[in-house]
């Protein structure tokens, strides 16, 4: 009798675990705040952690078995996957993940932005991973780098400030940076030009590259999907289009679009195993991954972006980069001279 009690109230707590896992991945995490998210109390801390633990306990040992399995059989599940996905050279420029770190990419966007304006961002393609997916998205949306910049050093503020109050919502603050940005029709600007690498859990890890988007929310929530790490980004576990993901970073942290793309990366060892064109001539540490650098350090980091970019494009590769660029803003005119 006491064990059959005992049964029932761990299949009745199970069942609410679960519930509560599956209520919260389909409506809370997919809400778009409309303000800045302020602090989480410490009870609701405690809870969202406590509620998050598990799941997450159980994808990292879900991960790092196939992680295991994969070096014995000496295909690591992160090896670079360099086979582009698109057949022309179209201008492509592919973010990879880094957290806090990758607003090194919005200095980057941003020189380029100022380089070829609005019009010459509309011709290229973008692709990320992690938080790499977000700058490359609003690069495909052509959203000016300085809106986005606006919010950046108030978020990194408030992890540096209070950083425990804020642990397991760092999906709520990108959402409400991509919510506040996009332009309605992100989601048109982007199909096609715009590629996201997300990693699926199940069968087995692999990687998914996300190109086509049916709505604006259907664009945040891949770019969540391209970040998430449970409990971390919110607690739970993320469901985007029947599967259960984790950061693209996981299985591949520079998706390659085109066989001459502009490759941006974090760190040295990126220029050889992701073959990353150039990474940060002031790199910042990767403790900064997860906790904001200083704000000087961020406008350094920003700085540096657009200094990079620029000496990059008067390489060789980057003058070919301009040529094809112009190429391909010309085909464009001429199409739209015919219409």
């Amino acid at each position: 009798m006491q064990l059959s009690c005992s049964l029932t109230i761990t299949l009745a707590c199970s069942s609410l675990y679960l519930a509560n896992a599956f209520m919260h991945a389909f409506f809370f995490s997919k809400h778009n705040p409309a303000k800045r998210p302020g602090q989480q109390t410490v009870l609701i801390l405690i809870s969202r952690m406590s509620f998050g633990l598990p799941t997450s306990a159980l994808v990292c040992f879900w991960l790092a078995l196939w992680i295991c399995f994969w070096e014995m059989a000496r295909a690591p599940l992160w090896k670079p996957r360099n086979s582009p996905l698109a057949i022309d050279n179209y201008g492509c420029v592919e973010m990879c993940g880094g957290g806090f770190r990758t607003w090194y990419h919005l200095g980057v966007y941003w020189g380029l932005y100022d380089r070829f304006g609005k019009d010459g961002m509309s011709t290229m393609r973008f692709s990320g991973s992690s938080v790499g997916a977000l700058v490359a998205t609003v690069a495909a949306c052509g959203v000016h780098p300085a809106d986005i910049w606006a919010h950046i050093p108030a978020i990194a503020n408030s992890y540096r400030e209070t950083f425990l109050s804020h642990v397991t919502g760092v999906g709520q603050f990108c959402r409400f940076l991509l919510h506040s940005t996009l332009p309605p029709d992100a989601h048109l600007l982007v199909n096609g030009r715009l590629f996201i690498s997300v990693s699926s859990l199940f069968p087995t890890p692999f990687n998914r590259i996300i190109s086509e988007f049916d709505s604006r929310q259907d664009l945040i929530d891949a770019v969540i999907a391209a970040q998430y790490i449970p409990t971390w980004t919110y607690p739970g576990i993320c469901f985007y289009r029947g599967m259960i993901c984790v950061d693209g970073g996981v299985t591949n942290n520079l998706p390659n679009i085109c066989v001459h793309s502009l490759r941006v990366g974090l760190d040295k060892d990126d220029t050889f195993t992701w073959n990353a064109d150039f990474v940060p001539s002031q790199p910042l540490s990767r403790l900064n991954t997860f906790i904001p650098a200083q704000e000087a350090s961020l406008q350094r980091m920003l700085d540096c972006g657009k200094d990079d970019i620029n000496d990059w494009l008067n390489t060789c590769r980057g003058i070919s980069f301009i040529q094809e660029l112009s190429a391909v803003w010309k085909s464009c005119q001429n199409t739209c001279s015919l219409k």
